[in-house]
This record gives structure tokens, sequence and C-alpha cells, in this order.
């Protein structure tokens, strides 16, 4: 699988695969955020599913406006110091997803995601609970391939996730999305690491 095919909200997130009711490009009522959704998604001739688990994903479909700390807003967040005018603009929704929606056209879409740790594990295929990583706290101590590792770092204290690719006798290889480079990396952290707080697991019922 591609960077973009992982990082993609269409290939993997999973909040909802049913079709969305399409409503009538010519309606004149548009008031939920369901609609403004459906109605930008048709006019762009993107799949309405894609734009949907995006807002989803991003805000829970504007409930959670502000994310990184009030650095990113908006029903898609986007961050202020790499979409300056969008993050500007970002209480209105239908300038947002236009914006959104001109990206996933253009197959960009991964470009959410990078700035976010939390948006990059979904989109590896990790099931977290919506919302920020300080949201996030261990469920487990016992580490898995595929996985999600939480760590804490700076001052004040901030959580921060990331996707373990594999388990080596030189530590856990991990694949993370950079806040501060907005960039993919990958690194080896050691299995004694200072940081770790744990890992997370979905478990099965």
């Amino acid at each position: 699988m591609s960077l973009l095919e992982a990082l993609s909200p269409a290939s993997v997130m999973t909040y909802t695969t049913a079709p969305i009711q399409v409503f009538a490009e010519e309606s004149q009522f548009i008031e939920t955020i369901e609609e403004k959704i459906n109605q930008v998604a048709l006019s762009h001739k993107i799949a309405t599913t894609t734009l949907y688990n995006l807002a989803m994903s991003e805000s829970s479909l504007g409930e959670k406006r502000v994310g990184d700390s009030g650095k990113s807003c908006g029903v898609i967040h986007f961050h202020k110091d790499y979409y300056p005018e969008e993050n500007a603009r970002c209480e209105d929704d239908e300038y947002i997803l236009n914006r959104a929606a001109e990206m996933i056209a253009k197959g960009e879409e991964y470009k959410f995601t990078p700035c976010s740790c939390v948006q990059f594990v979904k989109a590896k295929g990790a099931k977290l609970p919506r919302g920020d990583a300080d949201d996030l706290f261990p469920n487990t101590d016992v580490p898995s391939v595929g996985g999600v590792m939480i760590l804490k770092y700076w001052k004040p204290e901030r959580h921060h996730v990331a996707y373990i690719e594999s388990i080596e006798k030189d530590g856990y290889h991990i694949i993370e999305a950079n806040f501060k480079k907005c960039a993919i990396t990958r690194r080896v952290i050691p299995i004694n690491d200072k940081h770790i707080m744990g890992f997370w697991q979905v478990w099965e019922e």
C-alpha cells in the first residue's frame, strides 16, 4: 500500500461505509452539516463518504472545532501555521468544506494527516476513540505490531501517539506524524524509553 493509500480517509477510515443520502444540487434548504457535505461533494464530484469521514474524523462533524491546542480549527481542521487563510475563516463551514473537497478532488487528502499524530495512526488502521492525543491514555502495557504507542513529551506535558511497525532487539520501530515538521517520519525508540506511557489496544468483545 502506498503512503497516499495508507493516509486516504476514503480507504481506511471506517466511520461510515454506507452511502449517505445525496441531496439535490438545486436544494434551497441547506441547514445541517450533513446536507452541506452532500452539497459540496456533489459540486466537486467526489465521494460524499470521503468528505463525511474526513469531517467526522477531524471534528466529529463540527462538535470539536478546535484542535492542536488552539492551532487548528474548523469542521475540518486547518492548521494556522500551514493554512493561515483557511484557519482565519474556520467558522465558515461552506468555505472549509469546499477547500477540503478541492484537495480531495486533486488526490491531496493525505495533506490533512501529517500534522496530526492521532489522525495518522487512525489512517494506518488503528481503532482509536475520536479526540486529541492528550485525551488518550494507555489501556495496556503490552505492545503489539500494528498497535499504538502512547508517549509523553514536552512541558506542559503533551501526549503523542505512534504506529508500531515492528519490535526488534534495538527497540520499537515506529512511524509517526511529526508535528513540528508536519511530515511522516520513522525512528527507533528503546524498549525502556522514559517517554513511553504505555500502549492502546482494542479489546475484542
